[in-house]
């Protein structure tokens, strides 16, 4: 028999006589894993569902795996209760993933439940398992750490276990369900989906956004040209109010720097006001009564003497003894 040669289970004879007994043959933990690793495949056991699923908790980096049993090439491991794994703070800028692995450690003789931190980049990737001579990694699942996070939600969350090539599910003897095909087609579904939903949103908020632009622009230039023409006719009306209530001609002649001529055109009467001394003339206002129409018409002008700011025309009411015309 070469050597490294096993043949299990048989019987050790005993050599030699008590206490001094040494025997034939001997076998130690590994040929016992060897042997259970032919007929049970490594992984995570299906049932329930929850063993060594990895979630969020409470919205922060804490994250929850649930108990459960697992198998890793003939070594078995059952956690009883709950654990809790901590993700590293995100970065700033890249995103990383980080894998949650159940790690079979030969040399501590047990196993150990582990985050191991990515590296950052723009297309990040699951750090490599571990899987040497003293250990042996299955990842429970990817976690995507997002730049600038402030929680890992469920959705950063991808669950791995079902796949063969990192974990699997250990289903019975000899061999496993292979549900890597499936899964890749689940998840080629699902990011297809996520990736055209998060287009339409971002399409449905551009548009949004320009659409409340334009209308904030269109109202804002409404309620811009509603002012200019609130106030243009506001000051059209405070300057006709102006006129209205202060101009008065008799008061005006009644100034020291007005001088007041009387002509008398070709079938009108017409009294003149000007500012005293000014050369040319700088009209003030004037009236005018025309006999062939039987009307009055007074005139009056701007500050500059030559812009007309009000004229009035008014018909002659002829009443007992009396000739009246009354500008309104």
């Amino acid at each position: 028999m070469a050597s490294g040669d096993v043949f299990f289970p048989f019987n050790a004879v005993a050599i030699g006589v008590a206490p001094n007994v040494n025997y034939d043959r001997e076998f130690d933990a590994a040929d016992f894993a060897d042997y259970f690793g032919t007929f049970l495949g490594t992984g995570v056991y299906p049932n329930p569902s929850s063993n060594f699923r990895v979630s969020s908790l409470n919205n922060n980096f804490t994250l929850t795996i649930g108990a459960g049993r697992a198998f890793v090439i003939g070594y078995y491991a059952r956690i009883k209760e709950n654990a809790t794994l901590v993700v590293t703070a995100p970065e700033p800028v890249n995103r990383r993933i980080d894998s949650i692995v159940l790690r079979l450690n030969l040399i501590d003789r047990g196993f150990n439940l582990l985050c191991v931190k990515g590296t950052p980049a723009g297309s990040p990737v699951a750090p490599a398992l571990v899987r040497n001579d003293d250990y042996y990694d299955i990842r429970l699942a990817e976690v995507s750490v997002r730049a600038g996070a402030a929680s890992i939600l469920s959705s950063d969350i991808t669950d791995t276990r079902p796949l063969n090539a990192v974990c699997g599910w250990v289903t019975g003897l000899v061999t496993q369900v292979d549900t890597t095909a499936l899964f890749d087609q689940y998840a080629s579904y699902y990011n297809q989906k996520k990736a055209e939903y998060d287009q339409l949103l971002a399409d449905q908020k551009t548009a949004g956004t320009t659409q409340l632009t334009n209308q904030q622009t269109a109202f804002d230039t409404a309620q811009s040209q509603r002012a200019a023409n609130y106030a243009a006719w506001r000051a059209a009306v405070d300057a006709e109010l102006q006129t209205y209530t202060m101009f008065n001609f008799d008061n005006w002649a009644a100034f020291s720097f007005t001088t007041i001529e009387l002509t008398f055109p070709t079938g009108k009467m017409r009294n003149e006001m000007f500012i005293t001394g000014s050369s040319p003339k700088k009209m003030i206002a004037y009236r005018e009564t025309d006999w062939a129409t039987m009307s009055t018409r007074e005139v009056v002008y701007a500050a500059d003497g030559v812009t007309i700011i009000r004229d009035k025309t008014k018909p002659l009411e002829f009443l007992p003894g009396v000739i009246r015309s009354v500008i309104t």
